[in-house]
């Protein structure tokens, strides 16, 4: 089941945040712009905004309404979206070190686990 979670920032105001699919992923990674970089401090300077179909992903925000929210409002949205989407970013970490590990099998490097102390190769 897509678990959802509507954030009550007060004064009448919320906010949906939805747990992304997979295929929605996908989408996003196949956009014709390609880039998902975002930097921070363009965000902070207002020379970057949240590309629209990342925010309508995880929320029903739009960048106009982003900007009349306080930093408190705007992190219980973080919080939400890493709650409701933490199965999304735990895969996410999974795969990248996965790829690290086959990656590193397939230039003949060995790779002890984390914590590990053997010497020996995989």
């Amino acid at each position: 089941m897509r678990r959802e979670k509507v954030i009550d920032l007060g004064n009448g105001l919320s906010v949906r945040v939805t747990e992304i699919t997979v295929g929605q992923y996908r989408n996003l990674l196949r956009r014709p712009e390609g880039d998902l970089s975002f930097e921070v401090m363009a965000f902070l300077r207002g020379d970057q905004e949240i590309p629209v179909d990342v925010l309508d992903l995880f929320t029903d925000l739009t960048n106009e309404r982003i900007r009349t929210m306080t930093f408190s409002e705007f992190r219980q949205v973080l919080d939400g979206i890493k709650e409701v989407n933490c199965d999304f970013f735990g895969v996410l970490t999974d795969l990248g070190a996965a790829a690290g590990i086959l990656g590193g099998m397939a230039a003949g490097t060995s790779i002890a686990p984390s914590g590990s102390s053997s010497s020996a190769g995989i």
